[in-house]
């Protein structure tokens, strides 16, 4: 989606999400690495559009766990997922535990991610539960959108560590 950006505005957002994606290692590699990233910028800078495209890059390059740290705040939190939502190929779990398409999965449901936080949810183990199996099982791209909050990154850490790829 654009947006209603101009052609100028796009291209150089592609263009400097690029520069981004060459700084990062191979999905693919068989030897492991950690990379971090941070997007700085004023208000009304861009950074959304910037890190959207930045996952949706990664994404198809092969990254399959996604994980964007947002605030403190919980409004500030939900407002990110929902732009993330718009702009992400993603399937979300609503409360009710039924899958439904967000975002360009709502246009095309066969190019899909996960989203296991919600715009109502922040990370839960009973909402990433549902997922079918480890993350290692899954081809999709999976997204969390959390606060910096030491009890939800805890959560997380623990359910990577029993369920996932975190030794």
């Amino acid at each position: 989606k654009y947006q209603g950006f101009n052609k100028d505005v796009i291209n150089s957002l592609d263009a400097s999400t690029d520069e981004m994606m060459d700084m990062l290692e191979n999905p693919k590699s068989e030897e492991p690495f950690s990379r971090r990233g941070l997007v700085i910028g004023d208000v009304q800078s861009g950074k959304t559009s910037t890190y959207t495209a930045l996952i949706n890059k990664a994404a198809d390059a092969g990254y399959r766990i996604i994980i964007l740290l947002t605030g403190t705040i919980e409004k500030l939190r939900r407002q990110t997922q929902q732009r993330l939502d718009a702009g992400l190929d993603s399937t979300a779990f609503s409360r009710n535990q039924n899958q439904i398409s967000v975002g360009v999965g709502e246009i095309n449901p066969l190019l899909s991610g996960w989203a296991v936080t919600s715009t109502s949810s922040d990370f839960n183990t009973k909402a990433a539960q549902q997922l079918s199996g480890k993350l290692s099982g899954i081809t999709d791209p999976v997204l969390f959108v959390l606060k910096k909050n030491k009890s939800v990154l805890e959560k997380l850490e623990q359910w990577l560590r029993a369920f996932n790829t975190m030794p």
